[in-house]
């Protein structure tokens, strides 16, 4: 059993990773030590622990006295409603140590045997926020999960050219190479991609400089190619290269400035200070190199946040850790961040990632659907306390209002707030189009992240994204273009064969639709299939298939079931199925449902206008929401 994926004591819930203990309903949040001392106590099986093993193992031997121990037993028992008169669940063992007393679980004593408790997305693996819309089918839209942009400086783009081939970024534009780790013990990656990273988001800030987003400047890591053919892919007109070393306490940091026409260097810097000092380091790069490129200093919001060297090391190793995206990694990201946030509660920028990294853990079927949803709220709402002025919290809100609660609303304030705050990082820009796709504005999506493309021309999710536009905004042959582009580049991107099968599907090429849907996997090859068939005229066939359907992914996935019979025209089953998958999701992705062409069967029925006003995507729900957003002439498509 590892414990440290969650477990019970008794009717209580305990989520190390979270740090949440829940009872009745309602989590408490305990602090990483404390956790790691019921860790300690659960793992010993019932026998006591003593006191200076648990002080070994937890402090590292670092505790000059047993006090920091006795706080968090203290903290555990408020947590769990114990008594040290009359325990419960920790006992004190007198001039010895502590004792658990209720057996450990893993599941639920009180569930029933047939709750199993599994995760929404378990079995998909998809970036966060996808799950539950390739699920219902179309859409797909694969977005990151921090957000912060720039529309004021949208360019235009022609209609008809591809979506990342001949851009030009026009002006100064600067991409950030991933810097090169000189250390010794060639230990120090997370160190220096994270130096890197930085100084990318201080260059992003000024408004009269185009950077390339970190996602295609980054693919270029160890890549043996000239400067100026990086430069040419990356539409950049100069290129950011550098290397660090890091001995103990002592930070080297060299960068240089490359013409991207020319290969030459135009401007290098090598600098040396203790690590406490790299905030300054990454303010004197990022501002020697605006006045290099003649963009002017950056402005007093450009400043690196400060905190200790501790918590700053804990944020760069989480940050590294958190983009290798696997279950282990994320995992490692929270313990890391949650070190950061106790050693620094007011660093904002560890409390935004932290958020971002629960939501990950949720997003991709790792953990519980809402339990890395809640514990993302929670850390969004402690960078907000932390620091009020940091874009980072309120787009961290945001993707939880969005993704998990199905509040276009609050999702819409936040991203406002953002907005207003910090309206230069490319990132959030895929959120904005879905916010805008979601109230109609098909149009000023697509320009959104025709944009995006720009900024990150080599970033296959957003070009994922701009193919499903196309394709609600019935452009059909656009996004059947922009998909076979990602499928020649990426074979194996995740969700491009389900499209292509649809696009044939709305094209009305059902035999074309078939031979696609049979190369699926999982329910969308059941999906696909049942719904071909039903367009050969192989009516048996498809009823078979629907069955299997039923059997396999009913109950899991209620929304695909209801995706066939909408599109068959069985009008009661469609409904019905539709209420099985809000009683079992919310509303969440129902932004994306009401648009999908799988129900255009249903738009006509009293019952379709009655579920939306039931999930709050009513129209009268949406008018009221808008961005504010200033686009210049020529280029909304």
């Amino acid at each position: 059993m590892n414990l440290k994926h969650g477990f019970y004591l008794e009717d209580r819930r305990i989520e190390p990773m979270a740090g949440l203990v829940t009872h009745a309903g309602q989590s408490v949040h305990v602090q990483p030590k404390s956790m790691e001392v019921l860790l300690q106590l659960a793992e010993a099986g019932g026998r006591v622990v003593e006191r200076n093993e648990i002080l070994d193992r937890v402090w590292a031997g670092r505790a000059m006295s047993d006090e920091p121990l006795t706080r968090c037993v203290s903290e555990l028992r408020r947590a769990l409603g114990d008594s040290r008169d009359e325990p419960g669940f920790i006992r004190t063992v007198p001039k010895r140590g502590y004792q658990l007393i209720p057996a450990v679980s893993e599941t639920d004593p009180e569930a029933p045997e047939d709750d199993t408790g599994s995760s929404r997305t378990g079995f998909l693996g998809l970036t966060v926020g996808t799950a539950r819309k390739l699920v219902v089918g179309l859409g797909a839209l694969v977005v990151a999960a921090v957000l912060q942009v720039s529309i004021e400086r949208l360019l235009e783009m022609p209609g008809d050219a591809p979506p990342s081939a001949g851009l030009t970024l026009g002006g100064q534009s600067v991409a950030v190479l991933p810097f090169v780790d000189l250390s010794e013990n060639q230990d120090q990656a997370y160190f220096a991609d994270g130096l890197a990273d930085e100084l990318l988001i201080l260059l992003s800030s000024n408004p009269s400089l185009q950077t390339v987003a970190r996602t295609s400047s980054f693919a270029y890591r160890d890549q043996d190619l000239p400067a100026v053919e990086i430069a040419r892919r990356l539409a950049a007109s100069h290129l950011v290269e550098g290397s660090v070393r890091r001995d103990a306490d002592t930070v080297r940091v060299g960068v240089q400035l490359i013409d991207g026409a020319t290969g030459y260097q135009v401007w290098s810097e090598s600098i040396e200070e203790r690590l406490g000092d790299v905030f300054a380091i990454q303010d004197r790069l990022s501002q020697q190199i605006a006045a290099t490129l003649e963009v002017g200093m950056l402005g007093n919001q450009a400043a690196a946040r400060r905190t200790t060297p501790e918590a700053y090391t804990l944020f760069l190793q989480a940050k590294y850790r958190a983009r290798q995206g696997t279950r282990e990694s994320l995992e490692d990201a929270v313990e890391l961040l949650r070190e950061a946030v106790i050693i620094d509660p007011d660093y904002a920028p560890a409390w935004a990632m932290l958020a971002g990294a629960y939501s990950n853990l949720s997003g991709q079927g790792f953990w519980e659907w809402s339990r890395g949803f809640e514990a993302a709220r929670d850390a969004a709402e402690r960078a907000i306390e932390a620091d009020d002025d940091y874009a980072g919290g309120y787009a961290e809100r945001a993707w939880v209002a969005h993704r998990f609660d199905g509040d276009l609303e609050v999702a819409y304030e936040n991203v406002e707030r953002a907005l207003a705050i910090d309206a230069l990082d490319v990132e959030i820009l895929p959120e904005v189009a879905v916010l805008l796709l979601q109230t109609g504005k098909i149009d000023e999506a697509i320009s959104v992240l025709r944009y995006s493309i720009r900024r990150s021309p080599n970033d296959p999710r957003l070009r994922f994204n701009l193919g499903t536009m196309y394709k609600y905004a019935d452009r059909l042959d656009e996004s059947e273009r922009t998909f076979q582009a990602i499928q020649s580049e990426y074979p194996d991107y995740n969700g491009v064969p389900f499209q292509l099968f649809e696009l044939s599907l709305l094209r009305g090429e059902a035999e074309q639709a078939l031979t696609r849907a049979e190369e699926l996997k999982d329910y969308n090859r059941l999906k696909g299939v049942a719904v071909a068939m039903y367009d050969l005229g192989r009516r048996e066939e498809s009823d078979d298939t629907v069955a299997e359907l039923i059997e396999t992914w009913g109950e899991t996935w209620p929304g695909v079931v209801a995706d066939v019979f909408a599109y068959r025209g069985e009008l009661d089953a469609a409904f019905d199925w539709l209420d099985r998958d809000y009683e079992k999701y919310g509303a969440s992705g129902w932004g994306e449902i009401r648009l999908q062409r799988w129900y255009d069967n249903l738009r006509s029925d009293p019952r379709w206008a009655a579920l939306l006003e039931r999930v709050g995507f009513a129209d009268h729900d949406l008018e009221g929401l808008a961005l504010t957003l200033d686009l210049p002439t020529g280029v909304t498509d």
